[in-house]
């Protein structure tokens, strides 16, 4: 059976589809859009930090760390999980992370990290995660 096209001028897309082979996979995504603000992790880090349900934040001039306990931080953030990333809303906290980091979001709606350490404390480990 012989099928012809009704969308007569229509242009075929001359973009190609193109693989990411290799690449490395995101540590940390920050989004910020119209429709809602949040970090997301991915499974690798919070399987380090042993998936606490809700963790701490604190940054330096060029690093966010993350952890269940971080040494003199009485703020906590709760986790949801959904599928293999863990989530956290809060809006007050990507805009923070955003102004101290000075991250550009004017054309964009999501940042993705892929740098991270591993630190031990005496109470739990500390994921460092290079932001600049």
């Amino acid at each position: 059976m012989e099928t012809k096209s009704k969308y007569v001028g229509f242009q075929n897309s001359e973009a190609k589809n193109k693989t990411r082979v290799g690449s490395n996979p995101g540590i940390l995504s920050i989004v910020s859009s119209k429709d809602g603000k949040r970090l997301s992790f991915s499974n690798e880090v919070m399987e380090e930090l042993e998936n606490p349900v809700k963790i701490q934040i604190a940054m330096d001039d060029e690093n966010l760390a993350i952890s269940e306990n971080l040494p003199d931080n009485e703020n906590y953030f709760n986790v949801k999980l959904t599928g293999k990333k863990s989530i956290v809303y809060a809006a007050d906290l990507v805009n923070e992370i955003i102004e101290h980091f000075d991250l550009d979001f004017s054309d964009v709606v999501c940042m993705t990290f892929h740098e991270v350490v591993y630190i031990e404390n005496e109470e739990s480990k500390i994921a460092v995660i290079k932001i600049k």
